[in-house]
């Protein structure tokens, strides 16, 4: 019941958002406490909150949602082998003090990747918005931004050999990430997950064997991806209500770090009490669940002046930060330099899908 309570409460809210952090109206308490029975639950609205429960790993631990998908599969048998061992190889959700090795080591393949494609990825978007000059788009994120991202990300997965249809099949972490697990979902997702790995390994034999080398390589597409187009997907929204005559200096004005600031595509992250403390006035039990909602946190950030946490903070901060950003910043620049020659006149803006992530369209 309690778990039911929060999952409408956060859903409401995801809902209810616009596509800019802008349209949210202030909060009036930056934390939220909804109680149950057994446990306690924070909703976590104030940016200066957030920044404390994020930057203090010796209070606020990753929320175990590795440990939640272990649990259902014994209660449901479901077979999420493969998601759970993608996320218990993951630095998001690895705790200390394996944690900062872990991240290392993501951190370094991303920047490897960065250095080795970086001078192509404006290339590969130019081409993606040179086709869009010659095949007017008709729906925003299938035709304008997921082929887009997905064929930056094929040059960033190259080195690897993995073809854009495994991009498209594998894509989206919601299932794994959201508050509540759906089984069906969950199971869906683990089995495309392992029949990638599986067609990965047949091709590159023991060296595909390291869980870790695994894990880092599906990131790209179940942590990477789905951000990426939902901040894409937002900015766009807003840029197409605009009037044309005020988009090119909407573009020009914009690099892909205040895109995301303004955007905030990941709703929420959590986070659970090791010890008994208090954060802006809030009396906080080891054991508590906090919800962090990062469109009102940034919100609030941006209206206080204050640095944004649209990819956390502290030491669980987005490893791929650096990557996410060039992606964008790339697939902006192939937007300044093709949208006037784009026909946007018969384009439809699906609707936004509540959820972990800002995703628009159609989810199954």
């Amino acid at each position: 019941m309690h778990a039911m309570q929060i999952f409408r409460r956060i859903s409401g809210l995801v809902a209810a958002r616009g596509d800019l952090v802008f349209d949210l109206g202030p909060c009036d308490e930056p934390i939220e406490t909804i109680a149950g029975i057994e446990t306690r639950t924070h909703i976590v609205l104030g940016a200066s909150a957030a920044r404390s429960i994020l930057t203090d790993e010796a209070r606020f631990a990753p929320a175990p949602i590795a440990e939640s998908i272990r649990r259902l599969s014994e209660h449901t048998g479901i077979d999420a082998t493969a998601i759970h061992r993608f996320l218990t190889h993951n630095p998001m959700q690895t705790d200390r003090p394996a944690h900062a090795t872990l991240r290392r080591s993501y951190a370094s393949a991303y920047a490897h990747s960065l250095r080795r494609h970086a001078r192509q990825l404006r290339d590969v978007a130019s081409t993606h918005f040179a086709q869009l000059e010659r095949h007017r788009p008709t729906a925003l994120a299938r035709d304008v931004i997921a082929p887009g991202v997905d064929a930056i990300l094929q040059i960033l997965l190259s080195d690897d050999d993995i073809a854009v249809e495994w991009i498209e099949r594998i894509g989206g972490g919601a299932a794994m990430l959201e508050y509540l697990h759906h089984p069906r979902k969950l199971a869906a997702k683990s089995a495309q997950l392992q029949a990638f790995l599986d067609d990965f390994a047949s091709r590159c034999g023991e060296s595909a064997s390291d869980p870790v080398r695994e894990a880092i390589i599906s990131s790209y597409v179940l942590q990477g991806r789905e951000p990426i187009v939902g901040a894409i997907g937002a900015f766009l929204h807003n840029w197409l209500s605009i009037p044309p005559e005020a988009r090119e200096h909407q573009l020009d004005s914009i690099d892909a770090a205040q895109l995301f600031a303004h955007t905030a595509p990941v709703n929420y992250i959590g986070r659970n009490a090791r010890v008994d403390t208090h954060v802006a006035g809030h009396h906080i039990v080891a054991g508590d669940h906090l919800l962090l909602m990062l469109p009102w946190i940034n919100g609030d950030a941006i209206a206080r002046g204050q640095r944004t946490m649209a990819f956390g903070a502290g030491a669980h901060a987005c490893a791929g930060q650096a990557l996410a950003l060039a992606l964008t910043d790339a697939f902006l620049d192939g937007l300044r330099d093709n949208h006037s020659r784009i026909d946007w006149s018969a384009v439809e803006c699906e609707p936004p899908v509540a959820g972990v992530f800002r995703q628009y369209g159609s989810h199954p």
